[in-house]
């Protein structure tokens, strides 16, 4: 996040000073509209990540638990039960 900053610093210190707020206020309308066509690229993806998580997040869960175990078995790590 610093070598962002830096880089942004050096930037905007390229300009004039009168002229650095309408530079840095550009530069962040010019991010925004990045982000937004980035999304409504990407919009169904998203959609489907929204819907999907949720629902394979018991599957995550057991695929971990049954890797954990075979991580066990294979390290010879006993349970007490």
């Amino acid at each position: 996040m610093d070598q962002l900053q830096e880089i942004y610093n050096t930037f905007i210190t390229a300009f004039p000073a009168s002229w650095q707020p309408y530079i840095a206020f550009a530069a962040g309308v010019c991010l925004v509209v990045a982000v937004i066509q980035a999304i409504r690229k990407e919009f169904i993806w998203i959609v489907v990540l929204i819907v999907l998580l949720p629902a394979s997040i018991p599957i995550l869960k057991g695929t971990a638990l049954t890797l954990l175990a075979f991580i066990k078995f294979l390290f010879g790590v006993q349970e007490s039960v």
